[in-house]
This record gives C-alpha cells, sequence and structure tokens, in this order.
C-alpha cells in the first residue's frame, strides 16, 4: 500500500506466510501468540523495533526486523522488563507491570521505554516510569 492510501481500508492488502515465503496477498498471519497489548513500533538504528506487553507471561517483549515485511518468524526476539510482585522490584522487574512504549531518541544499544504501573489493591494512582534497556539485539 502506498503511504498516500494509509487512511483508505480498501487499500490494505494482507501480509502472511505461506508455502515458506512471507509475501502481500497471502493470508494475513499472526506473529504474536497468547495474550498481549501496548504495542510499539518504531524505527531505530536501520532497523525496526515492535515491544509489546506480553500479558500471557507478564513482561515486556521485544523484537528486531530490517523490515516490517521482513521474516517475522526468524526475527530476534528479547524479554525487556519483567513483571514482579511488590517488594521485588529491581532494574528488570516490575510490579504490576504494562506498557512498554519506545521513547523517541532511544537506540538499540540504549533504549528507553515508558513503563506504566498502579497498585490497584491499595488505590494507588496510576503512573508511567522511564526504564533504560542497553544492549538489546
Amino acid at each position: 500500500m502506498r503511504s498516500d492510501q494509509i487512511a483508505n481500508p480498501a487499500a490494505y492488502q494482507p501480509w502472511g506466510f505461506r508455502d515458506g515465503v512471507w509475501a502481500w496477498g497471502n493470508p494475513a498471519t499472526p506473529i504474536l501468540t497468547g495474550s498481549f497489548g501496548e504495542m510499539s513500533l518504531r524505527p531505530l538504528g536501520g532497523k525496526w523495533v515492535l515491544t509489546w506487553f506480553n500479558a500471557g507471561d507478564y513482561r515486556i517483549d521485544g523484537i528486531i526486523m530490517d523490515t516490517p515485511t521482513s521474516n517475522l518468524y526468524t526475527a530476534y526476539r528479547q524479554t525487556l522488563i519483567y513483571g514482579g510482585a511488590w517488594g521485588a522490584e529491581d532494574d528488570n522487574h516490575v510490579a504490576q507491570l504494562y506498557g512498554g512504549y519506545i521513547i523517541p531518541g532511544s537506540t538499540l544499544s540504549d533504549m528507553h521505554l515508558s513503563v506504566s504501573q498502579w497498585k490497584t489493591d491499595a488505590g494507588w494512582p496510576y503512573r508511567v516510569m522511564q526504564f533504560r534497556v542497553r544492549g538489546f539485539g
């Protein structure tokens, strides 16, 4: 689809994997399994990075690809931040974790994510924190 057609749903074409090949016009193919949300896609350092909240495994994961149409089954994946318990938080664990948006200015070697959290059982306000992930990819 041409960029000037982004607002035209009739111009959309499925992208999918069939007969060992990713191509336009193939049936749309899921690239993530399980429960997920809060996705962020950005170009970084000549690559494309997708981050998402992996709700099923309670963590924030990321994938690095050459282009959004790369073979997403073989693209590099890594867990970036783990969910954790209250009182057991550290540089890699956040209690009541959610989010994972890539902050502008990030690089693959020094990526910053906005991560949200709130302690619902105590009525704490919703908040967003900045997390630094070094050496992704």
